[in-house]
C-alpha cells in the first residue's frame, strides 16, 4: 500500500488540504508551520514512488522520435 502510486498521490493531496485548513485556525498555525517544513519530504516521497512503481501505458516512441506533447 505504501508503494501504490495512487495512494501516494491521495496522501500528499490530503496533506496539502490539512495544511490549508490548519492555516485558517489561529491556534494551530504552529502545526501548519511544522507541516510546511516537512512538505518537501512528502512531495519527494510521492515523486519517488511514482517514478519507481508507476506504469506508463502510452505508446512507445519510434526511432528518431522525440518526446513531446501528443494531441490525440
Amino acid at each position: 500500500m505504501l508503494t501504490n502510486m495512487y495512494f501516494s498521490v491521495a496522501a500528499a493531496t490530503a496533506y496539502l488540504v490539512i495544511y490549508c485548513i490548519l492555516l485558517q485556525v489561529e491556534r494551530l498555525q504552529w502545526l501548519a508551520f511544522i507541516m510546511l517544513i516537512l512538505s518537501p519530504f512528502v512531495l519527494c516521497r510521492m515523486i519517488y514512488i511514482i517514478l519507481k512503481h508507476g506504469r506508463y501505458t502510452g505508446r512507445e516512441l519510434l526511432e528518431d522520435e522525440e518526446y513531446g506533447y501528443g494531441d490525440y
